[in-house]
């Protein structure tokens, strides 16, 4: 297989360590002096940044790390954009992709906290032309993806093959949204969905009168003095931009192209630089410029009606352990870029991580995780030697997307297909865009899996032990038939369905 190997060259290396905050200084809240110091193995991290970038095929990736308020690493290695030689450097900007959805449900709690919204208000009390299913869920669900919408991305037929042609503009994609039946009744469990973010973006403009990016340009990012977020037509005139890259069959990488305003919006249109992310993750968490009862909001997980506590807490961030410690993530991918951001409150300790290729399921976390662990020296897991389950065949053979449409796929649209197969003892995974038999369908290698918690699973590629979290992009098995076979199949943390189709 011919790969696109990045030239990892002295001469394109860009960036620097930081002892002295950047920009514009933010008013923040006393450092916790007792909080353990990060352990900046510069070597180690390098390291590890070009072990991913090899793996992964990705050209360029930027990383910043914030403790206490000072920023400790601010770097950037590789190739922002190919075609025209643009070297990385901390001063070129990425695609937040959904990390974007803090930034929304940041404006939200701002408007919530002023009475110009209530969290048991429902979509039609601002959205009055929204008369579909999508009516009657409230801000608290849409902000904490329990609201049932089916995703925009992926879930909706009338939209599939429209979003990344620009052929579905705003109005016809919220319209989609409103009139698309629920996944399940509002309030009733979580799950991931875009269509939630996208309609607190029109209710934002609904009772602002002002544009989504505006408000939250203006109200919620320039007091905090972190930088310059982007959204739209005008994330184009950024000086320096990441073009993003897909990996083809070939083993070549491609240029994509910019996510547009229409598919993504309140959902994942802000562009940044790594370094005005991290400002912007810490002063959400530490600024005395943060309104207090925002922060409190920012933080507050909520019960779905079954009782179970939501996560996915209404600041737009998921709470997780990493080991010991409390960690608010997310992640954020485009059509060709893959980010991570990550807040752990017990030792004030940012960690941002922006690259140009999304490679799916082993995204910007991977690294993220790798330089988490060693700045808080906590050791790294031991690669699985294979699938520790019983009778892995029956896991084994082809899943059919439940809602799978018609219409051609859209790029970063879930695939119609999944093909689990066995290493020796080991399970893989990879996608299939047609029925056709493989590899001639494969959308891209399999996948080794790994055993994360029952009969759930997470991508281990290349010999990397997963982490166990959901948002990595877990794998999970249900159901029987009455052969004993794995009967359902629920991938990442959109938890997109699909149904065992035994051969005949």
């Amino acid at each position: 297989m011919s790969v696109f190997r990045t030239p990892l060259r002295a001469s394109i290396f860009a960036g620097w360590l930081c002892s002295a905050g950047l920009g514009t200084a933010v008013a923040d809240m006393p450092a916790d002096i007792t909080a353990p110091r990060a352990n900046l193995d510069m070597g180690r991290i390098e390291a590890a940044v070009k072990d991913y970038m090899e793996h992964t095929h990705t050209p360029a990736v930027s990383v910043y790390v914030d403790q206490g308020g000072t920023p400790l690493l601010v770097h950037a290695w590789g190739v922002a954009d190919i075609e025209n030689n643009l070297p990385a450097s901390p001063e070129v900007a990425f695609e937040m992709g959904s990390i974007s959805k803090s930034v929304t449900a940041h404006a939200v709690l701002q408007l919530l906290v002023s009475g110009k919204l209530a969290l048991n208000g429902k979509v039609t009390d601002y959205l009055p032309a929204c008369t579909g299913p999508a009516s009657n869920a409230t801000i608290e669900q849409l902000l904490t993806h329990t609201a049932g919408l089916p995703d925009l991305m992926y879930a909706i037929p009338s939209l599939q093959g429209r979003l990344e042609s620009g052929k579905a503009g705003i109005p016809e994609i919220a319209a989609a949204i409103c009139a698309a039946p629920l996944s399940f009744a509002s309030g009733s469990r979580y799950s991931y969905s875009n269509s939630n973010y996208y309609l607190l973006g029109l209710i934002i403009e609904k009772v602002t009168g002002r544009s989504y990016s505006d408000f939250v340009e203006h109200d919620v990012i320039e007091p905090l003095h972190v930088g310059d977020f982007r959204c739209g037509e005008e994330a184009q005139s950024f000086p320096q931009r990441a073009a993003g890259y897909g990996l083809q069959r070939d083993g070549k990488l491609k240029r994509t192209k910019s996510m547009d305003i229409a598919p993504s919006f309140s959902a994942g249109c802000w562009v940044v630089t790594a370094s005005t992310l991290g400002r912007y993750r810490r002063a959400v968490f530490k600024s005395t410029l943060v309104d207090p009862r925002v922060r409190n909001l920012f933080t507050t997980a909520t019960q779905t009606s079954n009782g179970a506590i939501d996560d996915y807490v209404l600041g737009g961030m998921r709470r997780s352990r990493f080991h010991d410690l409390l960690a608010y993530t997310h992640a954020g991918g485009s059509w060709g870029q893959s980010s991570y951001n990550a807040y752990y409150p017990e030792r004030d300790l940012t960690v941002v991580v922006m690259t140009n290729e999304n490679p799916g399921p082993t995204g910007a976390n991977y690294l993220e995780r790798a330089i988490a662990r060693i700045i808080l020296g906590i050791r790294f897991p031991v690669a699985p030697g294979g699938t520790s389950v019983h009778s892995p065949a029956r896991f084994v053979g082809r899943y059919i997307r439940v809602d799978a449409p018609r219409a051609p796929r859209a790029v970063g649209d879930a695939p119609r297909y999944q093909l689990v197969t066995l290493q020796g003892q080991q399970l893989a995974i990879t996608s299939a865009d047609s029925d056709e038999a493989p590899p001639e369908s494969m959308s891209a290698p399999a996948v080794p899996l790994a055993v994360v918690k029952g009969e759930s699973f997470a991508a281990s590629p290349d010999g990397l032990a997963p982490e166990p979290e959901e948002e990595l992009g877990v794998y999970r098995f249900s159901g029987r038939d009455s052969k004993g076979h794995a009967l359902n199949l629920y991938v990442g943390e959109t938890q997109t369905a699909y149904r065992f189709a035994p051969s005949h």
